[in-house]
C-alpha cells in the first residue's frame, strides 16, 4: 500500500528550501528523499508552492515535453485524486457528521457517509430512469425511514417514551400514524388532565409542601401526587416499579 497527498506547509518537519520565496523560479521543483518517502515541492506560480508527499515514487522525474516542467508526483496525483475529491464533495452535501470530541463517532459518521453514498451510486445503476435533480435527496430519505423505522416501531410501545409530547409528535412524523398518549401504572387520569406550557413540557403546578414544611422555602415542580394532587418534589416522590402486564395494558 502507497501514499500520495498534498502536504500543509506549516509542517515544522518540511526542510527551508521547499517552502515558496521570490528566489525560487515559476516551474522549478525540490526533491527531498527518505528511506520511506519522497517530498516534492513544485512552484506553479511565483510565491507559491505546492508540497507533495509520495511512498510511491522514489526519483526525480520531471515532465521534460512541456513548459510547466511539472513532476511525476504531481502529474500521478492529478490523475488518480478525481474519485477522492468527488467523494468528499458529495459525502458534505448530506451528511449525518455532528461535532464530536471522540474520534471513534467521528469515524462512525463518515463510515455512514460513505455507506449511504455507495448506496445510492448502486441503486442509481439499477434505476437509470431516475432523472429528477432531488433523486439523492429523496433516496436517503427513504433509506434513513426504512433504517429506524422498525426501532421506533418498537419504541413508539413504551409508555415512558410515548409520554413525551415532543417525541410522540416526531414519532407520528415518522411513522405516519397518530398515537394515542401513554398512560402509566397507576395515574392514567392524572396523564389525560395535565396542563403543558408553550415549549410542550408539563406545566408547573406549584412548590412541593412537603419541602415547604420542612425547610420553610419553596420549591417548584411539575409534579403532583395522584392521590392527593398536592405538588410534591422528586426528593419527597416514590418511583413505583411497572409490571410488564401493567406495562403492556397502558398500551
Amino acid at each position: 500500500m502507497t501514499l500520495v497527498g498534498t502536504v500543509r506547509k506549516n509542517k515544522q518537519i518540511l526542510p527551508a528550501n521547499m517552502q515558496a520565496h521570490k528566489e525560487r523560479a515559476v516551474y522549478s521543483s525540490n526533491f527531498a528523499f527518505s528511506k520511506e518517502a519522497t517530498v516534492c515541492s513544485y512552484v506553479p506560480k511565483k510565491n507559491k508552492a505546492v508540497i507533495m508527499l509520495s511512498s510511491l515514487h522514489m526519483s526525480p522525474i520531471i515532465q521534460s515535453n512541456k513548459e510547466t516542467a511539472k513532476p511525476e508526483i504531481i502529474l500521478y496525483y492529478n490523475k488518480t485524486k478525481s474519485g477522492v475529491n468527488n467523494m468528499d464533495k458529495l459525502l458534505a452535501e448530506y451528511t449525518v457528521k455532528r461535532r464530536t470530541n471522540r474520534w471513534p463517532l467521528a469515524l462512525f459518521y463518515n463510515i455512514i457517509d460513505i455507506a449511504a453514498l455507495a448506496a445510492y451510486i448502486i441503486y442509481m445503476e439499477h434505476n437509470p430512469q431516475l432523472v429528477s435533480s432531488d433523486r439523492r435527496r429523496k433516496f436517503l430519505k427513504s433509506l434513513s425511514l426504512q433504517l429506524c423505522g422498525k426501532n421506533i416501531e418498537e419504541r413508539s410501545k413504551n409508555c415512558i417514551v410515548t409520554s413525551k409530547l415532543h417525541v410522540r409528535s416526531a414519532m407520528q412524523d415518522v411513522l405516519g400514524q397518530e398515537l394515542r398518549p401513554s398512560i402509566s401504572f397507576g395515574y392514567a387520569t392524572y396523564k389525560s388532565q395535565t396542563r403543558r406550557d408553550s415549549t410542550g413540557r408539563v406545566a408547573v403546578v406549584g412548590s412541593c409542601y412537603l419541602y415547604r414544611e420542612l425547610k420553610r422555602k419553596q420549591r417548584k415542580t411539575r409534579k403532583a401526587c395522584t392521590n392527593c394532587r398536592k405538588p410534591v418534589c422528586d426528593e419527597h416522590a416514590v418511583t413505583r416499579p411497572t409490571c410488564n402486564i401493567c406495562f403492556e395494558r397502558c398500551n
